[in-house]
C-alpha cells in the first residue's frame, strides 16, 4: 500500500505531466492558428478540435485519393520514399498525389509510386498550393515530413495522420507509437502502418529513378573531363545546406583529396549544389598537389548528380542529402556525423561507413530528431561551441573508411583493390 506521501508525490507528477501536455498542445494550437492565417484558412478552425482516434482502418477498395505531404529537404524526402512505396503496395488502385517543394521535385517526378505532384515553389506559394488541395476530394491526407505534417493537420474534410512533431499527435485520426531513437525511414513507415498498411517485406532502401538522359549527361560530363573506364572515381560533398555545424573543415577535405590523388588511378569529383561550388573553390585554394579534382558542384542537376554517383566507387560527405542520394544509387558512402545522431539519419545499408565522435562528447548529438528549428544554430544553444564533434574526425580515419568501403566492393567483384601505405 502506498503511503500518503507517495500518493501525493504521484499526484503531483501526474499533474505536472498533464500540465506539460496542455502547454505543448496550447503551443501547437497557437502555431497552427498562425499558419492557418498565413494560408488564409477561414472559419473557426474546427480542424484543431480533438479528434478521437478510430480503431477501423481505411478500406483500400474505397479509398480513391491520397495526398502525401513531402515538403522536405533532400535527405528527408529520400527517407519518406519507402513509406510511399508501402502505400502504393497497399492501395494499388488509388490516386496518390505528392506535395513537394520545387527543390525536391526531381526526386519525385520520376517515381512510379506517385500518380501526380503538386509543386510549391517556396513558402510564399503555400496558400495557393493549400487551396488546391483543400478544394479536392481527398480520402486520406498523410504527412511524411515535418513541415508537411503541419499542413496536413490543417487539411480538413479528410482523415489524416502524420508526424507527431512535438505535439501534433492529438489531431490525427490514426495512432502510432513514435520512436525518436530509431531511423527516420522507420518513423515514416510507422506513420503509414497506422493506416493498416503491411510494411513487412518493404525494401527500406530509398530509390531514385533516373531517365536515360540523366545517365547520358553524367557519362558525357565524365568523358569531357578525361574519365577512362576502369578509373576509380571518388565523389566528395563538402557542404550541408542550412546547417554549417555539420560540415567537416574544408582544409581536411583538401588534405583528403591530396592523399587520394597520390594514387594516379583515383580521381575525385566534388559534387553539390550552387552553394557548394563556393566551398569547392575554397578547397581548390588549399590543395597542395598539381592534379585537380573535377568540380560538378553547381553544374550537375539533382538526378544528374545521382547519375554521377552511379559511376563512382565510393562517396564521402557530411550528414546531408547527397550522402543519402549516393546510398540510393547503391554507391557506398562514408558519412561524417557530428551534431546529428547516426541512429536517426545514417545512410541506410550495411555497406556504408559512418564516422561519429558523439560517444566522446557530452554535447553530441545536439540536434534532436523532430525538434525545433532553433536546433539549426547549435552555437546559440551552446555558446562557445567549436564544433569539436566534426573537428575530432581525422583525415586518416576517413581514408581508412574509404578503404573499407572499397574492400566491400572488391568482395563483390566491383573494383580493383587499392591500399594506402
Amino acid at each position: 500500500m502506498r503511503t500518503p506521501d507517495a500518493r501525493a508525490k504521484s499526484d503531483r507528477s501526474s499533474r505536472l505531466a498533464h500540465d506539460r501536455v496542455a502547454r505543448g498542445r496550447h503551443k501547437q494550437e497557437t502555431l497552427l492558428r498562425a499558419l492557418a492565417r498565413r494560408l488564409r484558412v477561414d472559419g473557426q478552425l474546427p480542424v484543431l478540435r480533438k479528434r478521437p482516434v478510430k480503431d477501423e482502418k481505411p478500406d483500400p477498395g474505397s479509398v480513391r485519393s491520397i495526398v502525401v505531404w513531402l515538403l522536405a529537404p533532400l535527405g528527408d524526402t529520400l527517407f519518406a520514399l519507402p513509406a510511399v512505396r508501402a502505400l502504393r503496395r497497399a492501395f494499388p488502385h488509388t490516386r496518390i498525389t505528392g506535395v513537394c517543394w520545387a527543390s525536391n521535385r526531381p526526386l519525385l517526378e520520376t517515381n512510379p509510386d506517385l500518380d501526380d505532384l503538386v509543386v510549391c515553389s517556396n513558402s510564399a506559394d503555400l496558400p495557393r498550393v493549400f487551396a488546391i488541395l483543400q478544394g479536392q476530394a481527398v480520402d486520406l491526407s498523410i504527412g511524411l515530413s515535418n513541415v508537411g505534417s503541419y499542413l496536413c493537420a490543417l487539411h480538413s474534410g479528410t482523415r489524416r495522420v502524420g508526424f507527431h512533431a512535438e505535439g501534433l499527435g492529438w489531431l490525427w485520426d490514426f495512432s502510432f507509437t513514435e520512436n525518436l531513437e530509431g531511423h527516420a525511414i522507420d518513423y515514416c513507415l510507422a506513420v503509414v502502418e497506422s493506416l493498416g498498411v503491411d510494411i513487412r517485406g518493404i525494401d527500406r532502401r530509398p530509390q531514385v529513378f533516373l531517365t536515360p538522359e540523366d545517365r547520358e549527361w553524367a557519362d558525357n560530363w565524365l568523358l569531357q573531363h578525361g574519365w577512362q573506364p576502369g578509373q576509380l572515381l571518388v565523389a566528395v560533398h563538402p557542404g550541408g545546406s542550412h546547417f554549417a555545424a555539420k560540415r567537416w573543415p574544408l582544409p581536411r577535405f583538401a588534405e583528403l583529396i591530396t592523399r587520394l590523388h597520390a594514387d594516379p588511378n583515383r580521381q575525385v569529383v566534388i559534387v553539390g549544389g550552387q552553394d557548394d561550388r563556393r566551398l569547392a573553390e575554397v578547397i581548390l585554394q588549399h590543395l597542395t598537389g598539381v592534379r585537380q579534382p573535377w568540380v560538378a558542384a553547381g553544374e550537375a542537376r539533382l538526378r544528374q548528380t545521382a547519375a554521377l554517383f552511379a559511376r563512382c566507387q565510393v562517396m564521402v560527405g557530411n550528414d546531408s542529402g547527397p550522402v543519402h542520394l549516393a546510398a540510393a544509387m547503391q554507391t557506398p558512402a562514408v558519412a561524417l556525423f557530428g551534431p546529428t545522431s547516426p541512429a536517426n539519419f545514417s545512410p541506410y545499408g550495411s555497406e556504408h561507413q559512418v564516422l561519429w565522435k558523439g560517444e566522446l562528447l557530452s554535447c553530441s548529438p545536439c540536434f534532436r530528431f523532430l525538434g525545433g528549428i532553433q536546433q539549426y544554430w547549435p552555437r546559440q544553444l551552446r555558446p562557445g561551441c567549436r564544433r569539436e564533434c566534426m573537428q575530432l574526425i581525422t583525415v586518416h580515419e576517413v581514408l581508412l573508411a574509404i578503404e573499407r568501403a572499397l574492400a566491400a566492393r572488391v568482395s563483390a567483384g566491383a573494383v580493383q583493390e587499392h591500399e594506402y601505405s
